[in-house]
């Protein structure tokens, strides 16, 4: 085999390997059932308010593309912080009883993962607060941070 040839065949191996990867990797459905965190409990500023926001996007498979309900989104995020994104920085596109991002949403949060404001440990804590109601150290919440009924 020549030096050509086995390049091409990493090549195609390595194809292989991403296209396996990706279908195995897709996200999973929003859950029926999700936790949020009691008023005054969430986070205000700083690496765990940037976390928890993405997380909250995360599990409602918030994009540009895929809209969410917006009422879950705001019980998951809070008046504040959905007003702030949705008439001030017109990160999130809200028509009706649904938010998708906007473009500059999109960018905006992909930006703070990015540039390490939010680490991913965080949002995978917040994730699954938001998914399981159970409280994690990680993210900094306990039992009674949240919210007994469902969303």
């Amino acid at each position: 085999m020549t030096a050509k040839q086995t390049t091409r065949t990493a090549v195609a191996n390595v194809r292989q390997v991403n296209r396996r990867t990706s279908r195995t990797t897709a996200p999973s459905a929003v859950p029926a059932k999700l936790f949020a965190l009691v008023a005054g409990m969430r986070p205000v500023s700083g690496p765990r308010l940037y976390a928890h926001t993405i997380a909250a996007l995360e599990v409602l498979r918030v994009t540009r593309s895929n809209k969410a309900s917006a009422t879950r989104l705001l019980a998951l995020i809070g008046p504040r912080a959905f007003s702030y994104h949705s008439k001030v920085t017109h990160n999130f596109d809200v028509a009706g009883e649904t938010v998708k991002l906007s473009r500059a949403g999109e960018e905006f949060f992909q930006a703070r993962e990015t540039d390490g404001k939010a680490p991913r440990d965080l949002i995978d804590a917040f994730v699954s607060v938001f998914r399981t109601g159970e409280p994690n150290l990680t993210a900094e919440v306990k039992a009674h941070h949240i919210s007994a009924d469902p969303i």
